[in-house]
C-alpha cells in the first residue's frame, strides 16, 4: 500500500541525531501492532517490537533496531501526525492511493475476463470504421492526428491488451516536475557538467520515490559500496526482496 512512503513524504525527516526508521515505518510498525494485538497501549508497542524483531524485518525488509517502538519514539509521532493540516494531506494521498489500487485491481480482474476482450474487438472494429469515414474529410492537422491513429494503433492502444500499463503518462510528468520546479528557481545548470549531475540526481530521487525507498538511505549506501571490499554495486532497479543490492548475500 506504500503507507511508509506516503506519510514520509508529508512528515520532515526525523532530526540528525536519530537513527532508525522513518516516521511512516513507524507508524506501519504502530498500526500492525493495534490491528494484530487489539491493543492501542503505546507503552506495549516497544516489547512487542522485540518479540517479533525477526519476523517483522523479513516481512517489511527494514532494519529495526531495539529502540524503534519506545514511548518517546511513538510520542514523537503522534504529535508530527496530530498537525491537522499534514493529517487532512496525508489521508487525502492514502485515500487517493487506496482509490486507485482498489480500481485497477477491478480493472486487471476484469480485464481477464470473455467480456472485456469482447468488448476490446468491438472498440476497434467501430474505431476502424470511423476512421475510414473521417479521413477523407479531415483537415490537414487533424488527418496527421487520424493518420497517427491508424499507423500506431498498436502503440496507441497498447493498453488494451496489457492493463499493467497505464493509458496516460501522467506518472512521468509527476516525475519530471521537480526538475522542472528546480529550473525555474534556480535558473537551470551553467554547464553541461552540471547539466548531467542534476540529471542524475534528480533520476536518484524520483526512482527511490517511486519505489517508496529512502533517498538517504541510498546516497548512503551507494557512497559506502564504493569502497566495499566484495566491489557490491547499489541498484535502482528492483529486487525480490526489497533490498537496495544487487547481490544482497553479501
Amino acid at each position: 500500500m506504500k503507507v511508509a512512503s506516503i506519510i514520509d513524504n508529508h512528515l520532515a525527516s526525523p532530526h540528525g541525531n536519530r537513527q532508525g526508521l522513518s516516521y511512516g515505518e513507524l507508524a506501519v510498525l504502530l498500526l500492525t501492532y493495534i490491528v494484530s494485538e487489539a491493543d492501542q497501549r503505546i507503552c506495549c508497542l516497544e516489547t512487542w517490537v522485540l518479540e517479533h524483531q525477526r519476523s517483522l524485518e523479513r516481512i517489511t525488509g527494514w532494519s529495526i533496531g531495539e529502540k524503534e517502538g519506545t514511548d518517546d519514539r511513538c510520542g514523537d509521532l503522534l504529535r508530527r501526525l496530530g498537525l491537522k493540516e499534514r493529517l487532512m494531506e496525508m489521508e487525502m494521498s492514502l485515500s487517493q492511493h487506496l482509490v486507485k489500487s482498489l480500481i485497477l485491481k477491478g480493472f486487471y480482474h476484469y480485464s481477464a475476463s470473455p467480456i472485456y476482450n469482447h468488448w476490446v474487438i468491438d472498440f476497434r472494429l467501430r474505431l476502424e470504421q470511423a476512421l475510414a469515414v473521417w479521413r477523407p474529410q479531415a483537415g490537414y492537422a487533424a488527418g496527421l492526428l487520424l493518420k497517427s491513429l491508424v499507423d500506431k494503433s498498436h502503440q496507441w492502444w497498447y493498453f488494451l491488451e496489457h492493463p499493467e500499463v497505464s493509458p496516460d503518462n501522467n506518472r512521468a510528468e509527476r516525475s519530471l516536475r521537480l526538475g522542472v520546479t528546480k529550473r525555474k528557481i534556480a535558473g537551470g545548470s551553467r554547464s553541461l557538467g552540471g547539466f548531467v549531475d542534476t540529471a542524475r540526481l534528480l533520476t536518484v530521487i524520483q526512482s527511490c520515490r517511486a519505489q517508496g525507498r529512502s533517498v538517504l538511505t541510498f546516497f548512503r549506501q551507494a557512497l559506502a559500496s564504493v569502497h566495499h571490499p566484495l566491489n557490491t554495486v547499489v541498484s535502482l532497479i528492483p529486487t525480490a526482496d526489497f533490498s537496495l543490492f544487487v547481490n544482497p548475500q553479501t
